[in-house]
């Protein structure tokens, strides 16, 4: 379950350090996995040892669901301790995601159902968190796995797979459509692995944001109005799903943050398809006019989820700058999200992980508010 680092540390160790560790590893809950009280708590059922090795095993376990690896400045950590959160056991991690979900869609329908007002709002809020991290780490892969420096690229996220160049044909698409020469606009589809996560969806497709100094001419071309190579391209990609999809009896969905939440807003809107956009570009009305009868701004509302660090106008770098007069906002539903940190500089405010981490904070507390115990 804990990976064969971990097993390996648990097999050098006394039987009843072994039963331990993993008697402790299995008792931290997840929503507390990383608190004050869970740390100690380990330590003083198991020792400095015994109980790093169970906060390793179990943060290790945990991180690995969200497509991240655990890093630890704990003293109590040895090396070894934390090159064992890293966790290689995949099967058993598709499984558990799994296993979460249902729990946490439990929770959500008994607070739906509840005649407590702040647990209801928590129901919704969690129900739309769960679906908009998960949109958010591929919003944040899109940028690994075209980043040279990251090699071999990273896999999907877990719950996430790659489709074959066979998929992509029956989609319309091709990879140099996704990742054309001579272009910095970059996207990619990614299949829902049915095994981890219900569908439909079937697809996502996510779309690279701000990069290199050519975005940022795309982000201002199309701010006033002007035709941009990168939203055509994002819509043409978006039209052809629609069209596959549609004909395959399956549905698709856009994601992106800054300049590719732009593009996924773009693409929605000329298609209907349901889109999750993080510290998005603004889109002007002219960029999709063209595409037959794309949706108004109201109408996006209903299928453009907006995320956005809470005080974005004041905070956050893109959105302050969509107030200033002739800039075009961001389209879709606003959906605000707490910083973790308050004090976090205007650029790391606008980046993925700031934004991951912040939804993560606000699905904790809304766990705990439905079950208090």
């Amino acid at each position: 379950m804990f990976g064969d680092k971990i097993k390996s540390l648990l097999k050098s160790a006394t039987d009843i350090a072994k039963q331990k560790a993993v008697e402790i590893a299995k008792g931290v809950a997840d929503s507390s996995l990383l608190s004050t009280g869970a740390v100690y708590a380990a330590k003083a059922l198991g020792g400095p040892v015994v109980g790093g090795l169970a906060i390793a095993a179990k943060a290790g376990y945990d991180y690995a669901l969200k497509g991240s690896d655990y890093k630890s400045d704990d003293p109590y950590l040895t090396q070894d301790l934390k090159s064992a959160a890293i966790i290689n056991c995949k099967g058993d991690v598709r499984a558990e995601k799994w296993r979460r979900r249902k729990v946490r869609e439990q929770l959500i329908a008994q607070g739906k159902s509840s005649g407590d007002p702040k647990k209801k709002e928590a129901a919704e809020r969690l129900e739309r968190d769960m679906v908009a991290v998960e949109r958010a780490r591929l919003s944040s892969h899109v940028y690994d796995i075209n980043d040279p420096k990251k090699q071999p690229p990273p896999e999907p996220p877990v719950g996430f797979l790659e489709p074959s160049p066979e998929e992509l044909s029956k989609l319309g698409l091709t990879k140099d459509a996704l990742s054309p020469k001579g272009s910095d606009f970059r996207a990619q589809v990614y299949k829902v692995d049915p095994e981890v996560n219900e569908v439909p969806p079937e697809y996502i497709v996510a779309y690279r944001g701000t990069v290199t100094g050519n975005d940022w001419k795309e982000n201002a071309k199309q701010g006033i109005g002007m035709e941009s190579d990168s939203y055509n391209r994002a819509m043409n990609i978006a039209s052809k799903m629609r069209k596959a999809t549609k004909k395959l009896g399956q549905s698709f969905e856009t994601t992106g943050h800054s300049l590719g939440g732009g593009l996924a807003s773009s693409a929605a809107v000329v298609t209907g398809a349901r889109a999750t956009t993080f510290n998005s570009a603004g889109l002007h009305d002219n960029t999709t006019a063209s595409y037959g009868n794309p949706l108004d701004r109201e109408a996006a509302k209903k299928t453009v989820n907006a995320y956005r660090i809470e005080g974005a106008e004041k905070t956050e770098i893109l959105t302050s700058v969509q107030k200033l007069p002739l800039v075009p906002d961001a389209i879709g539903e606003p959906r605000s999200v707490r910083p973790p940190d308050e004090g976090a500089s205007r650029l790391s405010l606008h980046g993925m992980d700031t934004m991951i981490d912040g939804i993560e904070q606000q699905k904790i507390q809304d766990q705990a508010t439905l079950n208090p115990n």
